[in-house]
């Protein structure tokens, strides 16, 4: 009887060690009202090996539980393809994702994906280019955001909306 006792806290013990979850928090996406937070909740959900997520609307951040390391590293993944941007802490790992390199200039950038499903992400995203035209088009959480005004740099475009929290594919005219 004590052996099979010993055997089963072994077991329980490596099952524990194997698991190995571990809390992960990404900071800084644009997170403005409960259909950012439905977005995020709804992009992580599909991740495997993701649990527990938490889109905090006060904190401009995400928190969840990720399997392992790769876990987390898809989350950031899914969460940029999503039209978010941030940066995850998991373990004593932090984990970014930098814009996608992109060169030239031109009168006018089309950034396709970018997260923004309601006014205030559009108020933000048009606040981030004063001198510019923005116009926010399409409908559901992922949009089409054109920037046009003089000579504009596609990779400061770009670099401006990760910074905001917001993410997309460039695409020029």
């Amino acid at each position: 009887m004590r052996q099979l006792l010993m055997v089963f806290v072994m077991v329980a013990m490596i099952a524990t060690a194997a698991r190995a979850d571990e809390k992960a928090e990404i900071k800084g996406p644009h997170i403005c009202c409960p259909a950012c937070a439905r977005s995020i909740d709804e992009i992580l959900g599909k991740v495997e090996g993701v649990s527990d997520v938490k889109a905090s609307i006060a904190n401009k951040s995400v928190t969840f539980t990720a399997k392992n390391k790769a876990a987390a590293e898809k989350a950031l993944d899914a969460l940029f393809a999503g039209g978010f941007a941030g940066t995850c802490k998991v373990g004593d790992a932090t984990l970014t994702r930098a814009a996608v390199k992109v060169e030239g200039k031109g009168d006018s950038v089309v950034v396709k994906d970018v997260h923004a499903c309601c006014g205030q992400c559009h108020t933000a995203i048009k606040g981030l280019f004063p001198d510019a035209k923005v116009t926010i088009a399409g409908s559901g959480a992922q949009r089409e955001v054109t920037v046009a005004g003089k000579d504009l740099d596609f990779a400061v475009v770009l670099k401006a909306l990760t910074d905001k929290g917001v993410n997309g594919k460039i695409e020029t005219k």
